[in-house]
């Protein structure tokens, strides 16, 4: 575990003094004042009112799985929604509970990380069902939550809607949304905290620059699931013959998007790149389904895609357990 949940409690306790704030101590004794989004730990900080006698840190736990496993209904309906199949929409659900990089977050106490993953794929859902409301509050929601992921969304979205309307000559009233949103969010909270977060980030940037994606990223998530992903997009432009079909350039930019980010170290960019390629997941396990979706009709071809996802959660859960199992004799 790493020293994230131990942060997250006191960001939690620092709500009930008034405060999105906490001070911490980096390891060569330096002294830094960090803010949050209050959202993830105001919701943690009534379970921790309500429930004062359970640890705190179990609360956290279950919560995180909680939302963790919701993540499978907006993904599965998105595969519904474009695929119109259900057997692709159940692969991608699927496949989204079983992909290792989502324990992995867990294990090191990226709990609003979470949150965030899962607030990103239901606005996802409705941007692409162009439900305007929806996407203004869920909007408001991700980036009062989780100030990563909220850098990821405007970063997907604001563009694709940006191209949508070059393309169609008609304001997607999703942009006026998410602009609203971003209005609301900097009214609320960044207006004072931005700036000492920019500072905060740019300080440490130079330390940044050791965290490059390792060579075996890809094990984050499986070779099947990227495999797969890649496939996916392969026959979807098949399918479509390169035509603009504003779902799936949307999946496209999703995909695209963490890898670019995650390899922007290469053109110099300072930051840690680790944490961007946790963005794969999702758009990958959607893509998944659409592959999927296109053998629908084909037993034997589904029957070996889940088979090959099947065989990785077992050597994931029997690694896992190793590790546990290695950790509990050294504690004993």
């Amino acid at each position: 575990m790493g020293f994230d949940p131990l942060l997250h409690y006191e960001f939690a306790q620092a709500l009930l003094q008034g405060r999105t704030s906490i001070v911490i101590v980096s390891q060569l004794g330096e002294h830094a004042t960090v803010y949050y989004p209050p959202l993830f730990h105001m919701f943690s900080l009534a379970f921790f009112l309500a429930l004062p006698t359970v640890d705190p840190y179990l609360i956290m736990k279950i919560i995180v799985a909680v939302l963790d496993s919701l993540q499978l209904f907006p993904v599965y309906f998105i595969v519904k929604y474009i695929s119109k199949s259900n057997i692709g929409a159940t692969m991608a659900a699927f496949v989204a509970m079983i992909t290792p990089s989502d324990f992995n977050m867990i294990a090191w106490g990226g709990y609003a990380n979470i949150a965030g993953l899962l607030l990103i794929a239901i606005l996802a859902y409705f941007i692409i069902k162009e439900r305007t409301i929806a996407v203004g509050i869920v909007s408001t929601t991700l980036f009062l939550t989780h100030h990563l992921s909220m850098l990821f969304a405007i970063g997907l979205f604001l563009p694709y809607l940006l191209i949508i309307w070059l393309k169609t000559r008609k304001l997607p009233m999703s942009l006026v949304a998410l602009a609203a949103a971003m209005g609301v969010a900097y009214a609320t909270f960044y207006w004072y905290s931005l700036l000492p977060l920019f500072e905060l980030y740019t300080s440490y940037a130079p330390r940044y620059s050791a965290f490059i994606l390792p060579a075996n990223w890809p094990q984050l998530f499986g070779y099947p699931l990227l495999v797969a992903a890649i496939c996916g997009i392969v026959l979807q432009v098949y399918r479509t013959s390169v035509k603009l079909v504003k779902s799936n350039l949307l999946l496209y930019m999703w995909f695209l998007m963490p890898l670019l980010l995650g390899y922007a170290y290469l053109f110099g960019v300072q930051w840690d790149s680790v944490r961007w390629i946790y963005f794969l997941q999702q758009p990958a396990c959607i893509l998944c389904g659409m592959a999927t979706a296109h053998f629908k009709n084909r037993k034997l071809i589904v029957a070996i895609i889940l088979l090959a996802f099947v065989l990785q959660w077992i050597g994931t859960m029997q690694t896992y357990n190793a590790a546990i199992w290695a950790n509990a004799q050294q504690v004993s």
